[in-house]
């Protein structure tokens, strides 16, 4: 569980191990092929759109061999908040004591911005990672969402892409940046674990489509991600509903469909143009003005993205709800564009090359961040460049663009509206530096 939940209860015996809970499952299976179980948890003092994460997994678990040209390592990315900085630990947990992995690459994100880092001064990176020891990478604590995010070798015969994050590590233990946790699926492609990622906030009712991840900058994804939609709805007719019924026609861009949690019990089909339907019949869904809170439910689940899917396909997801004998609800519309593999993200983020010495050669200064009505931005080592600034939303749309030939530049709140946006400092089209700008 997320170190801001506290466990209240479950609905079947458990033991505590550290900071995992266990389950015994093997009674709940009986003569079925599935079971299920609840738990209940609660929170409380966090921050708007702060990530809650909980993570399950089952064993004993398949675990890949060696096969072909697979060397059988198998990376997990573990990512850390201690006293005085943030630790990402990448260790093997191969079944085979002989297989390593060779490092070639990272990626580390703040918030919505990546950075790629092959040798950065003060990493040590081993030229392969062996069972049993783990390479851990360190970053100074931070306002901003940290994440890592690592490959696995390229003849990787499962669907997973390790990575972690960090938020909320700073030293002030005043706000932090939320929010950036969703924009990256986290590492649950097997059938046997699983990772949710929410975000502090109230669903206000109704019915809705929610997915992970958020689209980057026009609507981007990688292809060799999945996307996790999650269906909330909530009953505001008149009427106990007795039955539920959600169903989904899904891009022709899908290759498959792992199913997952939901409020109620259902039964799961697949039909023909890649409808699938989920029908629960033993459900008592009251009325919102009976009980607001048992009045909503949600349901989840996962589809994954054929890997020859042209670049910049359209994968567009809309759901239909049929609760009681209410007419059918359509929920909102949402959409993803492929735009390349973990190899091609910077082609569609926005990459700062660390190891760059014009950025070593440079210096922003920013006063005040956050502002009410002006904001000063300095530039120097730059040697008399003419440099611009492009001010983006976090949804990566261009809101301003300021050239200037001096150090100094001034940006004024006026038709700005209040929030977190991205600064992209460029000379002669290279990108120097990005910071965060906060509107108040």
């Amino acid at each position: 569980l997320d170190s801001d939940f506290t466990l209240d209860g479950a609905s079947i015996p458990y033991t505590l191990d550290g900071d995992e809970i266990v389950f015994q499952i093997d009674d709940l299976l009986e003569s079925n092929d599935y079971g299920n179980f609840t738990i209940q948890v609660s929170a409380c003092d966090l921050e708007d759109l702060e990530a809650l994460k909980v993570e399950s997994r089952i064993t004993p678990s398949a675990v890949f061999g060696p096969n072909g040209n697979y060397q059988g390592s198998n990376i997990k990315v573990e990512g850390l908040c201690e006293e005085d900085q943030i630790k990402f630990v990448v260790s093997n947990q191969s079944s085979d004591p002989n297989a390593a992995y060779a490092l070639t690459d990272f990626i580390i994100i703040e918030d919505v911005i990546i950075l790629r880092i092959v040798n950065e001064e003060g990493d040590t990176i081993p030229d392969v990672i062996d069972l049993g020891n783990p390479f851990e990478i360190s970053r100074p604590k931070t306002d901003s969402t940290l994440r890592l995010i690592i490959p696995q070798e390229d003849t990787y015969p499962g669907k997973s892409i390790p990575t972690a994050f960090v938020e909320g590590c700073n030293d002030s233990g005043e706000s932090f940046h939320t929010s950036f946790a969703r924009y990256f699926l986290e590492d649950d492609g097997e059938d046997f674990e699983a990772v949710d990622v929410l975000e502090y906030n109230e669903f206000e009712g109704g019915i809705a489509l929610d997915a992970t991840p958020k689209p980057l900058d026009d609507n981007c994804i990688s292809n060799s991600s999945a996307i996790k939609y999650r269906v909330l709805y909530q009953n505001t007719s008149q009427d106990t509903a007795f039955q539920l019924v959600i169903r989904d026609t899904l891009s022709q861009f899908i290759e498959s469909i792992q199913i997952g949690a939901s409020t109620w019990d259902y039964d799961f089909e697949m039909y023909e143009n890649n409808i699938a339907r989920f029908t629960m019949t033993d459900v008592v869904i009251p009325p919102a003005s009976v009980n607001e809170q048992a009045s909503k439910g949600f349901l989840e689940f996962k589809v994954f993205i054929k890997p020859d899917v042209e670049l910049y396909s359209q994968i567009d997801n809309r759901a239909l709800v049929f609760m009681g004998y209410e007419a059918p609800y359509l929920t909102n519309t949402i959409s993803h564009s492929v735009c390349g593999s973990y190899e091609d993200l910077a082609e569609f983020t926005q990459l700062v090359d660390v190891s760059d010495p014009i950025l070593q050669n440079t210096v922003l200064d920013i006063y005040p961040n956050p502002f009410n009505s002006v904001c000063n931005l300095r530039l120097t080592g730059l040697q008399n460049q003419t440099w611009t600034l492009d001010l983006l939303d976090l949804q990566g749309h261009l809101v301003r663009n300021y050239t200037t030939a001096t150090e100094e530049m001034q940006i004024s709140k006026e038709g700005l509206k209040p929030g977190v946006y991205m600064a992209q400092i460029k000379s002669e089209g290279v990108l120097l530096k990005v910071a965060k700008l906060i509107v108040h």
